[in-house]
């Protein structure tokens, strides 16, 4: 339940004034539509199937050969951005895989202060289905930085996972139709204002659940 209150929130604040896209389908190639993988790092092709994509024509592919008993991709942008704008930022993209394929994919933001030392956002999992080869997924995450970032680049990775590859096996991923929005300030410390406050009224119900059992 608290998962779902979560996107509810979520999804407000994507719709709340204010908000930056720095990521979308038209923004920094995130539907894949200008037909390269540029700005991407790490992604090896594109694709142009209209039935096939997420949305629109094209989408991204990734594949990884397995040397070891691990393959993994890690697609990436760096983008210049400022606190100014908001410290969190919603993360929402669709992802599948081939016929040979990974287990799981895994979305993570990094960035560095003025001081080039490393400040890890909060980072909460709000959609993670599983991988198939039959459908899109659809993936969102939100990251919140604490107040001592001050940076003006963030790194976006997508990585596919599986961690049980067979060696000398080709691994194949599709990626499609990335968002990533800024949110504003006051619309983020609202989203985890209410969030911590459900987190907490739930918490509160099953200690009071406990008590009464043990009455």
């Amino acid at each position: 339940m608290y998962k779902y209150v979560m996107i509810f929130l979520a999804s407000v604040a994507m719709t709340s004034s204010g908000q930056i896209t720095l990521i979308d389908p038209s923004t920094r190639n995130g539907g894949f539509e200008d037909g390269v993988t540029s700005p991407w790092g790490l992604v090896n092709s594109v694709g142009q199937n209209g039935i096939f994509a997420s949305q629109g024509d094209w989408y991204g592919i990734v594949s990884a050969l397995a040397n070891v008993a691990t393959a993994r991709t890690d697609s990436y942008q760096n983008i210049s951005t400022s606190p100014l704008g908001g410290r969190s930022f919603l993360l929402t993209f669709d992802a599948r895989i081939g016929s040979t394929g990974f287990e799981s994919v895994f979305a993570s933001i990094i960035s560095q202060n003025s001081l080039g030392i490393y400040v890890p956002p909060l980072a909460t999992l709000l959609s993670s289905p599983p991988l198939t080869t039959n459908a899109w997924a659809t993936y969102q995450k939100l990251f919140m930085f604490p107040d001592v970032w001050d940076g003006n680049i963030i790194r976006l990775d997508i990585a596919f996972r599986n961690p049980n590859a067979s060696v000398g096996t080709t691994y194949i991923g599709y990626l499609d139709n990335v968002r990533l929005q800024q949110i504003p300030e006051p619309s983020s410390l609202i989203l985890l204002g209410l969030g911590g406050s459900f987190l907490f009224s739930r918490l509160a119900r099953k200690s009071r659940s406990k008590a009464l059992i043990q009455q």
